[in-house]
């Protein structure tokens, strides 16, 4: 499967577990962590505009879809191929989580 397909269906995805599963209840938050390789180590070439829309395309379906006093939504664009899971978990951590909340990472 291409990545053009293998992005459209992971979005859709992501679309459909936020609007049905995700959305807080009164009270509740949720925090999000986008991550996006933008770097030319990635090697994405032709497919790195792919990457840049999936990244709108989940930043505009949940800010039209959850209410904004109950969404902490942060990005983490990698552009200089230095991206590492220790970085990542680093700002996971940075989060600060509720027993009710609901922390998704995309």
């Amino acid at each position: 499967m291409n990545i053009v397909k293998r992005s459209a269906l992971s979005f859709f995805a992501i679309t459909i577990a936020c609007v049905a599963f995700a959305m807080p209840a009164n009270g509740q938050a949720l925090h999000v962590l986008v991550v996006a390789d933008q770097s030319e180590w990635a090697q994405w070439g032709e497919h790195l505009p792919n990457i840049q829309m999936d990244t709108l395309g989940i930043n505009l379906m949940l800010q039209e879809n959850v209410p904004a006093q109950q969404l902490n939504l942060q990005h983490l664009t990698i552009e200089n191929g230095f991206g590492s899971p220790e970085s990542i978990l680093r700002e996971l951590k940075r989060f600060s989580v509720g027993p009710q909340d609901t922390l998704m990472f995309y």
